[in-house]
């Protein structure tokens, strides 16, 4: 019943594991006040004494014997420093009295209050957090539960879309088993998959593109796509992005290699406009000279025939041979 109301449940669960910790805490408090109780009587009696014989406690018959005895001691502990009540009308006129006293006072105060009681808090918090991590476990242990009951149910389903009994689902099968078995396309309805998205997802699950997929295989990735915190949206982007990564890599191929023919054969009908198809890209001219004036009759070492130089406008590297 209290599965029913899981705040009710988490609760009373933390208290009953807060319990064990809240009793330790009780004993650990009884034994430091104890302490300080010791010293109290030995200490504070009797200043506390000398003040009450003064009148001073005339209208409170119980302060003179605050600290007379261990048990009475732990009683005015637990009243001023526990339970926060009555600081003022024992504590201060001792310290009035005998200011030294004030440093045992506040070493109780804050050895108890702000220290114990503080991680006596702690521990209850963390023993609580503890009780709602133990409560996460069992919901995934009752998933866990879950799964494994419909594992079964979701393998028999596979058997019956095997035809080929391979022990491995086609593409074709799983389409063949959404359109005549009734059982296999509701449970696909209940993962929002329908007749379209189930090429990208079986691209996803055929990650070796095999062109088949195991029973197992196609069950735990059904588990997730129903389980696990990612939506099936996300799912389907990724199977999605993986097919148009495969389809790019597959035309850029393409592309590069109809790049590579396209310009050799622009390459081809380049030469034959320059050329006519007759000369290559790398050629010689021959030019024949009929008449010159001025020519020189030496060279720089004083014999040769006269002789010219040609040159072919915007070719400067152009090699002449006479």
């Amino acid at each position: 019943v209290l599965l029913l109301f899981r705040e009710l449940h988490i609760m009373l669960t933390g208290f009953v594991s807060a319990m064990r910790a809240m009793l330790w805490a009780s004993f650990m408090l009884v034994m430091l006040v104890t302490l300080w109780s010791i010293i109290a009587v030995e200490v504070l009696h009797p200043i506390n004494m000398r003040i009450a014989e003064t009148g001073y406690y005339d209208d409170c018959e119980r302060c003179k014997r605050a600290f007379s005895s261990v048990q009475a001691s732990n009683l005015t502990f637990l009243q001023q420093v526990i339970a926060g009540d009555s600081w003022g009308k024992v504590s201060l006129p001792i310290i009035e009295q005998e200011p030294a006293t004030a440093i045992l006072l506040f070493a109780v105060l804050i050895t108890v209050n702000l220290g114990l009681l503080n991680l006596i808090l702690t521990v209850i918090v963390d023993v609580a957090h503890s009780a709602r991590e133990e409560d996460e476990l069992r919901k995934i242990a009752e998933k866990s539960r879950e799964f494994d009951a419909a594992k079964t149910k979701l393998l028999r389903l596979c058997e019956e879309l095997d035809e080929d009994g391979s022990g491995e689902l086609s593409f074709d099968e799983l389409m063949a088993g959404m359109e005549t078995n009734p059982r296999f396309s509701a449970t696909m309805a209940l993962l929002d998959i329908s007749p379209e998205d189930m090429h990208i997802m079986f691209g996803m699950l055929d990650e070796d593109n095999s062109g088949a997929v195991t029973y197992k295989e196609f069950v735990e990735q059904l588990h997730k796509l129903k389980s696990q915190d990612t939506h099936t949206m996300l799912i389907f982007i990724r199977g999605f992005l993986k097919d148009v990564r495969e389809k790019v890599i597959q035309h850029l191929s393409v592309t590069r290699d109809e790049v590579c023919v396209n310009t050799n054969e622009l390459l081809k009908d380049v030469k034959k406009v320059l050329y006519g198809g007759a000369l290559p890209l790398e050629s010689s001219l021959q030019v024949s000279i009929d008449g010159a004036r001025g020519l020189r009759t030496e060279d720089s070492t004083g014999a040769s025939d006269p002789y010219c130089i040609c040159e072919i406008p915007g070719k400067p590297d152009a090699k002449c041979t006479t």
